[in-house]
């Protein structure tokens, strides 16, 4: 092989290899750059999950989820709606989560790992002269009181199936629409309902803004339920799942989600 020869061999063979270093270049860089975007709903329940224009932040569970992903490909659309239209959209497939969930509510979702829990009370007011003697003993001791919920709400099977009842028809009215928790508690300032079943970690937040009715107390605790993200079954969602449920697994999880809590007391 002559000189020209070799050397028309060696421009060959590094034209070669530029090219596919280009091509290695670009596709680390196309892979590692594109983002895919994940839908997620939830409703007024500060702090668990609170309105975009809340100074603090999105709330608990909104803050775990983008700590979870925030080194991966996927992005957080934050979907801020009634509790029964965020539920809808993630069951028809039109969003892929819903945030803050118990294990019960939505049997026909995937779940991921518990995030945090807390617990379910009855809340009224010491002025309430037909609350001054009773005290809670099973569901049936509410018969004669009226007790507000929110429309779409599951609290646990034996609350639901009860609601459900002739009786339970009686004594719960549920809440509809947006802010359905302040509603409630402006029905029972009002004395349009004599206790509201809610959340101990949504109240002490709402009692630390000055929010709740004076006197309001709580007459009993529900037993604590685990609460999570649920998602449907749309392709990306697997992934998601599992990128959060590895997150929540990690040993320096419990210190990150302690200190995003505190940020909301």
């Amino acid at each position: 092989m002559n000189s020209q020869s070799v050397i028309t061999e060696m421009i060959e063979r590094s034209k070669m290899r530029h090219l596919i270093f280009i091509l290695i270049t670009f596709y680390v860089t196309f892979s590692f750059s594109e983002t895919e975007k994940i839908q997620l709903a939830a409703d007024e329940w500060c702090p668990v999950t609170c309105s975009p224009e809340n100074k603090a932040g999105r709330g608990i569970l909104y803050d775990i989820v983008s700590e979870a992903l925030k080194n991966s490909n996927y992005t957080i659309e934050y979907n801020f709606l009634s509790w029964a239209r965020a539920a809808q959209m993630v069951e028809k497939n039109k969003m892929n989560g819903l945030i803050g969930v118990y294990d019960t509510d939505f049997p026909k979702l995937e779940l991921t790992e518990p995030v945090i829990e807390s617990k379910d009370c009855l809340y009224g007011l010491k002025t309430n002269t037909k609350l001054q003697k009773w005290t809670y003993t099973n569901l049936e001791s509410l018969v004669g009181f009226k007790v507000g919920t929110i429309n779409g709400y599951g609290y646990g099977d034996q609350i639901d199936q009860f609601k459900a009842t002739e009786h339970g028809k009686l004594i719960f009215e549920d809440a509809v629409g947006d802010s359905a928790v302040r509603q409630n508690l402006k029905k029972l300032q009002n004395s349009r309902v004599d206790l509201i079943l809610e959340n101990q970690i949504v109240i002490n937040y709402l009692k630390s803004q000055k929010i709740t009715p004076d006197k309001m107390t709580d007459y009993h605790c529900m037993d604590k339920k685990k609460i999570y993200i649920a998602f449907n079954n749309m392709k990306e969602n697997k992934k998601v799942i599992q990128i959060i449920n590895q997150f929540l697994k990690t040993k320096t999880s419990s210190d990150i989600i302690e200190k995003i809590k505190n940020k909301y007391k």
